[in-house]
């Protein structure tokens, strides 16, 4: 379908990664005959060093030719991330390689996981489980008081206003330095959101943690625990609400196309924290023209719709 998404690159290069571990060298020599030589090893690693912060630094320094001490813009970065997953991602366009990925999956399927287990989701009476759950909390409160100057997307959490200039890539950090010690998360966005559902379910409102970008949303409540615990989803939903709300009381209407495309964009923005203009070459954007299909709709007021959108629902 063309999309080009870092949680997507992720999940895949994991689930290959995990079969590359089950596969026979039949089955390994198939999938390499249908992504034209490629190995399972060799498709995982392309799409790890996709979202790799680091290789996309460097990629940005020298696709834009800046010198040695020169930080590329979060819109370089951005733009030579999506590159590169787009080209990590290509093989998977052959069907060949995806019918042939899915069968052996399929004979090779087994009920249990074993690999990726991170916290236990109900511990009854147990109090050695209570601890061992609020443990893993002090862990991670620990964690981000300590580090709060030294991973950008805790220093933005931080800063007042919150989230101001907060990105995808920033999460992705994040949840990079959660999965080692001291707080060892395997998935930590879903962890630590059940870690919370369990000792605090009178501050957690809605089914959340299943998204990356619910990280943003557990560091708030970890920053402020008055505040409720909110999936990220659900806090846009309601803010694009309010916003729609406003512009009815002032008269402001949009036509049925038009809503088409803000409703897409409120959902672009509560997976990705933030809407721009390089975003509409992917799906669903690009199969309703893209951003000359976006100018169409809203003419010259495209850009203030896309600042005012991105301010409001991710603030």
């Amino acid at each position: 379908m063309g999309m080009a998404h870092a949680d997507l690159a992720s999940s895949l290069a994991s689930r290959l990664a995990r079969l590359g571990r089950r596969v026979d060298e039949g089955q390994a020599a198939r999938i390499a005959k249908e992504a034209d030589g490629l190995s399972l090893a060799a498709l995982t690693g392309t799409l790890l060093d996709s979202i790799d912060p680091h290789l996309t630094h460097d990629a940005a320094v020298e696709r834009y030719k800046l010198a040695a001490d020169d930080d590329p813009t979060t819109e370089q970065l951005d733009a030579v991330e999506r590159e590169r997953m787009v080209e990590a991602l290509k093989p998977f366009t052959k069907p060949g390689l995806r019918k042939a990925i899915i069968e052996i999956h399929q004979s090779l399927y087994q009920i249990i996981d074993e690999g990726a287990i991170d916290v236990l989701l109900d511990f009854g009476h147990s109090e050695a489980a209570v601890e061992s759950a609020r443990s893993k909390l002090d862990d991670f409160q620990s964690f981000i008081e300590e580090n709060k100057d030294e991973i950008e997307a805790l220093r933005i959490l931080y800063s007042q206003p919150y989230r101001a200039g907060l990105r995808y890539r920033h999460v992705k950090e994040l949840r990079d330095a959660l999965r080692s010690p001291p707080v060892s998360l395997h998935d930590p966005a879903n962890g630590l959101w059940r870690l919370y559902e369990a000792l605090e379910p009178e501050k957690v409102t809605g089914a959340g943690g299943n998204a990356l970008v619910d990280l943003v949303a557990i560091v708030r409540h970890a920053i402020e625990p008055e505040e409720a615990l909110v999936p990220v989803a659900k806090q846009v939903e309601a803010r694009y609400r309010a916003w729609l709300e406003e512009k009815a009381r002032a008269g402001q209407e949009f036509t049925a196309e038009q809503r088409r495309w803000l409703d897409a964009i409120k959902d672009h923005i509560a997976s990705s924290l933030a809407i721009e203009r390089q975003d509409f070459e992917d799906v669903p954007f690009n199969q309703w023209g893209g951003l000359g299909g976006a100018w169409r709709a809203f003419g010259e007021d495209l850009d203030g719709v896309l600042a005012e959108l991105n301010e409001r629902l991710a603030a």
